[in-house]
């Protein structure tokens, strides 16, 4: 099934965000990340990613994420993972809008 991971950092700042994303940019998305959205305000940033599942985004966060923020030593914060019960994509994106069926595969839908 499907999952989104929210991650929350208000203990990062906006040049220790740009360096992680040098150092792990969007273009190499691992296996199994479907969507990466990432935002910020004077409270903090805050990144929401839908995975394929659970087990590809876990395998993300233990093999790539953990190490590479250690070694740049910042702190890890684990994501809130939630079940994705709907996705749905407007006339505002590129493709022709419609609503995904999440019994569907969704990596397949896209």
């Amino acid at each position: 099934m499907p999952v989104m991971a929210i991650y929350e950092f208000d203990n990062v700042t906006a040049d220790e965000y740009a360096e992680f994303r040098r150092k792990l940019p969007l273009t190499a998305a691992p296996r199994g990340a479907l969507v990466h959205a990432f935002g910020g305000d004077d409270d903090g940033f805050v990144t929401i990613e839908l995975w394929e599942n659970r087990r590809a985004l876990e395998s993300f966060v233990d093999d790539i994420l953990e190490p590479l923020v250690t070694r740049m030593g910042l702190p890890l914060t684990r994501p809130r993972i939630i079940d994705v019960e709907d996705f749905v994509m407007t006339d505002d994106l590129p493709r022709q809008a419609r609503k995904i069926p999440i019994g569907d595969m969704l990596a397949d839908a896209l």
